[in-house]
């Protein structure tokens, strides 16, 4: 039996034997000692010591629960007890198990979830009591999603699990149930606009998915002040780099952006000046105005024709945007509470109940 795990937010998991510090957080400043600054338990992403103190971290845990590290590659641990046999290989955010005892996987499982959280994956597991429910709950949730951008992304993730439903993906509707039930007043907050200048933002989250490694893009596009249409969708074909993912992602953006161009002219709102495509990738942006192929681009010329030939034409306009900016970004990824609500407001979420 093989079994593979992703760890959430792996680098944040281990601890740190320097002393570093840094400047207080926004949102978690000390009014009384703005100037203070705090001191670094755990590793963060960026840090250079994340990766090793990370590994380090799991390794302990792994020998703590009786494995053998592996004497040709530090990657490899071992666990031999009562003529059972399990390996196990670490890979960045990845664990491998395999074993000739599923039962003794498990166990190792549950052992692990009390250190670390594992994404959403199609793993064995136990299957809900109702699915006919489930898949009820999440169509009921498809049709929210239509009005609420908040939760397309938590909606579309769920939804990839409407064939064979286990306890955790039951567990994750229903933290999204909780969510609609704390904002159960939010919606769309639409309002008057003089100018019908159309503002994309494109974003992709490169091999997301734990089980095929596909890649979720997301977009979202403003007609004025108006957020009017957005998607999160998973990727057809597994993109090579992240480059490559952001490139799909805004094909897909453009596509959307032709069909609401049309509609408008028919209407006789056509916009004055050429849509604008946020984008924070520096190679999708270079690229898009770039006229020439490169080796590593040539397998991606379909929506690289596509994409530049409306940017030569100049019915588009690829420009770049800082990740912090990015609207879209709420649309391809989970994210920590903060910068979900800060982002949500941005897309015009708002409690109608109190703006009426």
């Amino acid at each position: 039996m093989i079994t593979q795990l992703d760890v959430s937010n792996a680098f944040l998991n281990g601890d740190l034997d320097d002393t570093i510090f840094m400047e207080q957080p926004p949102g978690f400043m000390d009014p009384n000692k703005p100037n203070h600054v705090c001191r670094l338990k755990r590793s963060l992403y960026g840090l250079r010591q994340a990766p090793r103190q990370r590994h380090k971290k799991l390794v302990q845990i792994l020998v703590d629960l009786g494995f053998q590290p592996s004497a040709a590659d530090c990657s490899l641990l071992h666990y031999q007890q009562n003529g059972m046999k399990i390996y196990c290989m670490i890979y960045v955010d990845d664990i491998f198990l395999t074993s000739t005892s599923s039962s003794f996987i498990t166990s190792l499982i549950a052992s692990l979830q009390q250190h670390f959280n594992e994404k959403l994956t199609i793993a064995d597991g136990k299957a809900v009591e109702n699915p006919t429910q489930f898949r009820s709950i999440i169509g009921s949730l498809q049709y929210l999603s239509f009005t609420r951008p908040d939760i397309t992304f938590a909606v579309n993730r769920v939804a990839q699990f409407l064939q064979n439903p286990i306890e955790t993906h039951w567990v994750a509707v229903k933290r999204i149930l909780c969510y609609l039930q704390a904002t159960r007043h939010h919606g769309l907050h639409l309002t008057k606009s003089a100018h019908y200048q159309l503002h994309v933002y494109s974003d992709a989250d490169w091999a997301s998915c734990v089980d095929d490694r596909k890649s979720t893009s997301g977009c979202a596009i403003f007609l004025g002040n108006n957020l009017i249409s957005w998607h999160s969708r998973k990727q057809r074909t597994v993109a090579h780099s992240s480059t490559e993912a952001e490139y799909h992602a805004l094909g897909a953006a453009k596509t959307e952006i032709t069909w609401i161009t049309t509609l408008l002219k028919e209407i006789n709102l056509s916009p004055i000046q050429a849509p604008v495509l946020w984008c924070d990738n520096l190679g999708v942006t270079y690229l898009s105005s770039n006229p020439i192929f490169h080796s590593r681009t040539k397998h991606i010329k379909v929506d690289f024709h596509f994409v530049r030939d409306k940017v030569a034409k100049k019915e588009i306009i690829v420009r770049f945007i800082s990740s912090k900016d990015q609207l879209a970004d709420i649309l391809t990824k989970p994210l920590p509470r903060q910068r979900h609500s800060f982002l949500s407001r941005r897309l015009t979420i708002r409690d109608l109940a109190s703006s009426t």
